[in-house]
């Protein structure tokens, strides 16, 4: 008779913790990683510490840079040389280049005459296509053009280190050598500018592409 009852009781407790309520475990939450935005660059700088608001000669319908050193008669090619001889004696004063001046003057003095005839002819230029005093307006800014393009700041170490070399040449020369070495030599010079300017137009293009892509937004 008592193994009844057990059994009663076993079923009664199996019945029992049926009815309990089974606790569900949550899975955990995903964890979400979100990528940080790839940081900004730096702003382009224009190139040898230019100003950021250089405006550049364009480009001629040839495709090439604007240069009043291009296009030139041989006397006008010679008087452009003497001109970018002329500045460098101005400006470059330090170091290497103390002895730029006293090449100038002497240069000056051992070609007077055959810079003399250059001269008159570029004048003769002049008053052809400005008759009178608007001649003279004319070559003088003309002159003050050319002073300023060869006076660059930012080329300025450039300029004068090989102004420095040409300087040794156009003094050791013969006065009925200087046509044919200048007219190898200015598109030398001129292509310190040239190259620059190049530069520069590829900053600027640089720049207009960073703040269509970044705006306004801080280098990271």
């Amino acid at each position: 008779m008592k193994l009844p009852c057990k059994i009663t009781l076993l079923l009664g407790f199996s019945i029992l913790a049926a009815c309990q309520p089974v606790a569900v475990v949550q899975p955990p939450a995903p964890v979400v990683v979100t990528a940080s935005p790839p940081p900004i660059p730096s702003m382009p700088l224009p190139p040898l510490g230019a100003a950021a608001t250089l405006t550049i000669p364009p480009l001629d319908a040839d495709g090439t840079r604007s240069s009043p050193n291009k296009g030139l008669g041989p006397e006008e090619t010679l008087w452009h040389v003497r001109s970018s001889f002329n500045v460098a004696a101005l400006t470059c004063k330090n170091g290497e280049w103390t002895q730029m001046a006293p090449s100038y003057n002497g240069f000056i003095k051992k070609h007077g005459k055959r810079l003399a005839i250059a001269n008159r002819a570029i004048e003769a230029k002049f008053q052809r296509e400005n008759r009178g005093r608007a001649g003279l307006r004319a070559r003088d800014t003309h002159i003050t053009s050319l002073y300023n393009y060869f006076s660059l700041p930012p080329v300025k170490a450039r300029f004068c280190s090989e102004m420095y070399d040409i300087a040794n040449e156009l003094t050791r020369l013969q006065s009925s050598e200087l046509g044919d070495y200048a007219a190898t030599t200015l598109p030398k010079i001129d292509a310190i500018f040239i190259d620059f300017y190049d530069s520069y137009e590829a900053y600027q293009k640089a720049l207009a592409d960073w703040h269509a892509q970044y705006g306004d937004q801080k280098p990271t």
